[in-house]
């Protein structure tokens, strides 16, 4: 029998591999949003894959314009998310359990994309079933890689600014660091940053994980370098001009360049043309989706600095939400919003807050730029593009003054300027834009993990199960199309997992093991308290009962912590000395049973000991990682077997997610996609039917 599966090893491998199903994961403004939507458009319209949007209910028109899928975020607004971090670290306080609940759902919503829950789905549409095949996401998402994890797909970051930690740099979102070149102030700035995002969203994060993932708790110690010591791949969305790659980034990290979107024709209005044309370039002044205090002052600023220039403004209003009446003048042209690629080769320079997407354009047609940055990266690409000098320093948004900009008008347009930023455009222009190399680059991620991965019977979609007794792969409907026909059972159907990503251990030491049993020990003490004021229903003496069984239960929880805290130290350890393992993924008990985790935990002194290993050093230090997975040895019994105890327990009392939240997907995409495409229903057959004929002839 000719077989319809592709041989991936011929040919365009990237044509052979199936069709996907596409989760993007993001938020922020809509400079966040554009230059991944131009790399769904990439990955849709060119390569075929279906994808699926996950953003904020404001940038719906924007995704469903692009002709892309979209699913809602739910509640948040981009336009207070990016308010709120004017307001300081006491605002920022007051607002704590606000975020966290927003949070939450947000991370909800990641995830209800990627298991096609229907609550994210726009009212009134009815898409066809989506369960993710692969995830694209920014780093600021921060549940994509459990969500992965617990799938078992692949997944490839994306990012605008720096999010992987690198001692040659600072974290971007340390506006304090921003110009730091010292290696130990850059290692602060990424463990105390990171740790303060762990802190503020850890609770919503670990309850997301356990009571809707079915995952365990992450480690505040392993979450701060989630990103490096997992060598999850990335592509970097900024030129290599303006930044490049640092010496201790792995191979697993590229950077494609900006991301230009194709032009779009701009029809202005006759008003504005006669205002461009009736004097010299004007100066470019907009602040994109930020909104900050002060708003009126720090403009009034701006204008007054550049008019002492000599120079007319043309001020695009963005979401400063600003009265245009305020600023009638004669010297100033304010509009809403206008297309960059359009406006700024009629501009001397532009006045900017810094958004990538602003300044990368400002770069690639070569205007100099005076810099005003709000918050976030903006600091740091502030100082990078002062670095290769295409602006003056920046200016502080707090003491701004008039004579301060137009001190920075004058230093922008100087020939020294304009020569740097004429260079650094021919430079841009000549890379290919970013989102192109993205997809190539997200597509080769998911084509390792896709090689093998075609159904045996409709080769152009992805296997998402194996039938055990035959070995056969098949996809969710041929699955669904075979069980209905009584042909083979669900019961010996197993969910692939086509990929194991490294989990966030936790607890990742024995202090925090130790922490964690302790807060453990008072969370289920505080329930039973909550518990207890709340008896005098039949329900209340139910859920009584629970929590005394809970709090009984509590010496296996603590015990399940601190034996963790110990196994992952010394097997981090062991890690870090040339270990021949990889870490197990023994947070996620979807990837390995307590049986695997037991023999793998058996079998780790004997791989140490393995002599067919090419470094001196390896070899060197093989003793001590042998007694290292020896003394493990009985550690993670102990470890895994409280943890498991306890798991059980948990979900017998109802605080524990019991069903396979993925395995249900799979099942009712596969029967909604049979009813959608009867179709398929005689090939599926007669396909299984000839692979029984092909095993009976061998």
């Amino acid at each position: 029998m000719e077989s319809p599966t592709p041989d991936p090893s011929s040919g365009d491998t990237l044509a052979n591999m199936p069709k996907l199903n596409i989760v993007i994961m993001g938020f922020g403004s809509r400079g966040d949003l554009e230059p991944t939507l131009e790399i769904a458009k990439v990955l849709q319209f060119h390569h075929g894959h279906r994808v699926r949007y996950v953003t904020h209910e404001r940038h719906r028109p924007l995704v469903q314009a692009a002709g892309i899928e979209f699913y809602s975020l739910g509640r948040t607004d981009p336009r207070e998310m990016i308010f709120r971090r004017s307001l300081g670290t006491a605002g920022m306080r007051k607002l704590l359990p606000q975020i966290q609940d927003e949070f939450f759902e947000m991370g909800q919503r990641f995830w209800g994309a990627c298991i096609d829950d229907p609550a994210g789905v726009p009212e009134g549409t009815s898409p066809e079933p989506f369960v993710a095949d692969a995830i694209i996401a920014t780093m600021t998402t921060f549940v994509h890689n459990s969500a992965a994890a617990r799938m078992g797909i692949p997944i490839h970051l994306q990012a605008n600014n720096p999010r992987i930690y690198s001692k040659y740099l600072p974290h971007s979102q340390a506006e304090s660091s921003a110009t730091s070149d010292s290696v130990i102030r850059n290692v602060l700035s990424w463990w105390l940053k990171d740790l303060a995002f762990f802190l503020m969203l850890n609770s919503g994060l670990n309850r997301l994980r356990v009571d809707t993932m079915g995952l365990e708790t992450f480690s505040p110690i392993w979450w701060t370098s989630q990103f490096f010591r997992f060598r999850l791949p990335c592509t970097n969305l900024w030129s290599p001009h303006l930044l490049p790659k640092p010496a201790d980034w792995g191979d697993e990290i590229d950077t494609a360049g900006f991301v230009f979107a194709d032009l779009e024709p701009y029809i202005p209005p006759a008003e504005l043309t006669k205002w461009l044309e009736s004097g010299d370039e004007p100066i470019y002044v907009g602040f994109g989706s930020m909104s900050f205090p002060n708003t009126e002052q720090v403009l009034q600023a701006v204008f007054d600095g550049i008019a002492k220039s000599g120079r007319r403004i043309i001020f695009a209003k963005g979401w400063c939400g600003i009265d245009s009446e305020l600023f009638e003048r004669d010297d100033i042209f304010i509009i809403d919003e206008i297309p960059h690629h359009w406006l700024f080769p009629r501009v001397a320079a532009v006045v900017i807050h810094m958004g990538a997407g602003t300044f990368s354009q400002a770069l690639k047609l070569g205007k100099p730029i005076i810099m005003i940055p709000i918050a976030g990266d903006q600091p740091f690409w502030s100082h990078r593009v002062f670095q290769a000098g295409c602006s003056p320093e920046l200016i502080p948004l707090e003491g701004i003054t008039s004579d301060l900009v137009a001190t920075r008008v004058q230093e922008a347009l100087s020939p020294e300027i304009g020569h740097n930023v004429k260079v650094m455009a021919e430079k841009v222009s000549k890379e290919e834009p970013g989102q192109f190399k993205f997809a190539k680059s997200a597509l080769n991620t998911f084509q390792q993990a896709y090689a093998k991965g075609h159904c045996d019977l409709l080769p152009d979609r992805v296997a998402v199960w194996k039938h055990q007794p035959s070995g056969s792969k098949l996809s969710a409907i041929a699955a669904s199309i075979l069980v209905s026909d009584g042909l083979i059972r669900q019961i010996d159907l197993a969910l692939i997992r086509h990929v194991e990503l490294s989990d966030l251990k936790a607890p990742g030491d024995p202090i925090t093991g130790i922490f964690g049993g302790v807060a453990l020990l008072g969370g289920r003490a505080l329930s039973f308290l909550k518990a207890f004021w709340g008896l005098g229903t039949s329900q209340g003496a139910l859920e009584l009962f629970k929590r005394v069984v809970h709090v009984a239960a509590s010496p296996i929880g603590f015990l399940h912590q601190t034996s963790y805290g110990l196994y992952n130290l010394a097997e981090y350890l062991t890690f870090k000395i040339g270990g021949v393992h990889h870490q197990q993924f023994d947070s996620n008990l979807w990837a390995y049973s307590y049986p695997q985790m037991l023999s793998l935990l058996l079998l780790a002194p004997l791989k140490e000991v393995n002599p067919w290993r090419n470094s001196f050093m390896t070899l060197l230090l093989s003793p001590i990682r042998f007694a290292l997975a020896i003394v493990n040895v009985p550690i993670g019994f102990l470890a895994f077997t409280s943890r498991l105890i306890d798991r059980r327990i948990e979900q017998s009392l109802g605080y524990r997610l019991k069903v396979d939240t993925v395995y249900n997907a799979r099942l009712g995409q596969g029967n909604r996609e049979m009813v959608l495409a009867p179709e398929l229903h005689d090939r599926v057959v007669q396909y299984w039917g000839q692979l029984n004929e092909a095993r009976l002839v061998k």
